[in-house]
C-alpha cells in the first residue's frame, strides 16, 4: 500500500523549494504530454512537455499515467532540467512527479 500522504508533502516541499528560488535546477511544467513514437515501447520514455523534452523511466511510473493525461488532458510535472534548451534541441527534463 502506498503511503499517497508521503508524496503530496513531498510534491508540497519540491514545490516550495522551487518558489523560494532555493534549487534553480527544479521546473514545473502544466501541460498536456505528446509521445514521441519511437520511444513507446522502450524502457526510457520521451514526451513533449510545454515545449520541453521530457524523460520517464517506464518501471518507476504507473502505465496509466500516460493514459490518464490523454483522458484529462493537461497534467502537472516536476522536473529536474538535465540540459538548458539550444537552437538545434529543446530543454531535456528528468520527471520526478507527474500529477493531476
Amino acid at each position: 500500500m502506498n503511503n499517497m500522504l508521503f508524496y503530496k508533502k513531498l510534491i508540497k516541499k519540491l514545490i516550495n523549494a522551487h518558489v523560494n528560488g532555493r534549487c534553480n535546477n527544479l521546473c514545473i511544467i502544466k501541460d498536456r504530454v505528446l509521445m514521441y513514437d519511437e520511444y513507446k515501447e522502450s524502457e526510457d520514455i520521451f514526451v513533449k512537455m510545454g515545449g520541453c523534452c521530457v524523460w520517464l523511466k517506464r518501471k518507476y511510473m504507473d502505465t496509466t499515467a500516460l493514459n490518464i493525461a490523454n483522458i484529462m488532458g493537461k497534467i502537472n510535472m516536476i522536473g529536474y532540467v538535465l540540459e538548458e534548451a539550444s537552437e538545434t534541441s529543446p530543454k531535456i527534463i528528468k520527471a520526478l512527479a507527474i500529477y493531476t
